[in-house]
């Protein structure tokens, strides 16, 4: 394969990665929306933030996906573990502004 017909490749690759990317944000745009959303309704109905249940669950599932989609055993769990993190921290941000 000649250098030029590799960078040629690598470019498609490259803007099909770019793709998914956007894909992804746009995912974690409307999770975290879902997060906003569960967040006011533990304000609302004094419902505490942590529910260690829905954070094994959510573990679980990502374990579930990563053998489903052929994904490196552990590469989701670090990514949820942002995901969950980053979830925890806006629900505080919002139960918090019930006793401001």
């Amino acid at each position: 394969m000649s250098d030029e017909t590799t960078e040629g490749r690598l470019a498609e690759i490259r803007q099909r990665l770019d793709g998914i990317d956007r894909r992804i944000a746009e995912g974690i745009s409307d999770r975290f929306e879902a997060v906003r959303q569960v967040g006011e309704l533990k304000r609302a109905t004094g419902i505490p933030m942590m529910q260690q249940g829905r954070v094994d669950a959510v573990f679980a599932r990502a374990a579930q996906f990563e053998a489903e989609y052929n994904i490196p055993e552990g590469a989701l769990k670090a990514i949820f573990s942002t995901l969950v993190a980053e979830a925890c921290r806006l629900e505080d941000d919002i139960i918090a502004r019930n006793s401001e």
